[in-house]
């Protein structure tokens, strides 16, 4: 019977292999329960009624809110890049005076060449609207308008990114954001069928950490399985020889 013969340099690597897949397949696992105590954590909030906008809780994020006051859609605010099926476009975003701070709506998807015709429908519709919808905090990015196009009085309609304050651009900006219209379905479209088209997610982005942990076990267990072939394999080489 072939003897069992490992090798010291190749035993070391298989040694060295195993620590970092292991490491790595068990980050994956605890990266996949921290992804489930987040999906509670949404639950949990948006089960909570919504806020008015004017008197916002301690952490609005991730929270329905209210928005009640007069758009200026003269300072209207465009997030591009947003493709909608196949059709590029831009996110809109408004603010909105209320009776406390200005506040950053994001009523949704329209078409690149559909954002003028929007904007002077709803402006001469004039007078206070109701928003609704989920409250999103951002993190502050005073570089987020930064190499976009302003408008010829200075105005900085163009941004990659919300950052409530730096988009402010002197008004008093409520620290958070509200994007406009229902929850989405996993799968499939929302309510919407015309532009603007709202919506929010209502689970966080999650990535196949299960998928990622078995990934690296298996290659873990491979590695090791090559290691038990070779060193039978070295012991029946050294019969042969013997």
């Amino acid at each position: 019977m072939p003897r069992f013969r490992p090798r010291a340099l190749p035993t070391i690597g298989v040694a060295l292999g195993a620590v970092v897949f292991g490491a790595l397949g068990t980050w994956q696992l605890r990266r996949l329960s921290e992804a489930e105590e987040a999906r509670v954590e949404w639950s949990a909030r948006l089960a909570a009624p919504p806020f008015d906008a004017t008197a916002p809780p301690g952490d609005p994020d991730v929270r329905r809110a209210r928005v009640f006051g007069s758009p200026d859609w003269d300072r209207y605010l465009l997030l591009p890049n947003k493709v909608w099926g196949s059709q590029p476009g831009y996110e809109l975003v408004v603010p909105v005076r209320t009776a406390g701070p200005v506040v950053l709506v994001n009523v949704g998807w329209v078409p690149a060449d559909a954002v003028e015709n929007l904007v002077a429908r709803e402006r001469a519709a004039g007078g206070d609207r109701l928003y609704e919808g989920l409250s999103r905090v951002y993190a502050e990015s005073p570089d987020a308008g930064e190499g976009m196009p302003s408008e010829a009085d200075g105005f900085r309609r163009y941004w990659r990114a919300i950052s409530p304050d730096a988009m402010g651009q002197g008004v008093d900006v409520a620290p958070f954001a509200v994007v406009e219209g229902e929850a989405l379905p996993e799968r499939g479209v929302g309510p919407d069928e015309e532009p603007p088209i709202g919506g929010w997610r209502a689970a966080p982005r999650e990535r196949p950490h299960l998928e990622y942990a078995l990934t690296w076990f298996a290659i873990l267990l491979s590695l090791i399985a090559l290691w038990v072939h070779g060193s039978f394999q070295a012991g029946v080489n050294k019969e042969e020889r013997g």
